[in-house]
């Protein structure tokens, strides 16, 4: 048996993928428009999420991984300069 985590769950692989975004949970709801207390109700199970609302979070994360990566892309493709030119 693997010890990997429970995608299975959409719950949990959503709180997998926010953690993993470096960004908090009040960040994310902030950018997704969604209140936090809706999002930690999901957490503690009393709540199931609709669709609608999972899907902004989603792309909230999608789009913060998205800007991540252009970001490091971005400083990694600077020109380097030549030494002994003017």
């Amino acid at each position: 048996m693997t010890d990997k985590p429970n995608s299975e769950d959409p719950v949990s692989a959503l709180f997998e993928r926010i953690k993993a975004s470096g960004l908090s949970l009040s960040e994310v709801c902030r950018r997704a428009d969604v209140a936090l207390s809706t999002v930690k109700r999901w957490k503690a199970g009393t709540s199931e999420p609709q669709f609608r609302v999972y899907r902004k979070i989603i792309q909230v994360l999608a789009a913060a991984e998205i800007e991540s990566c252009s970001w490091s892309k971005v400083k990694s493709a600077r020109p380097r300069q030549r030494s002994g030119t003017s």
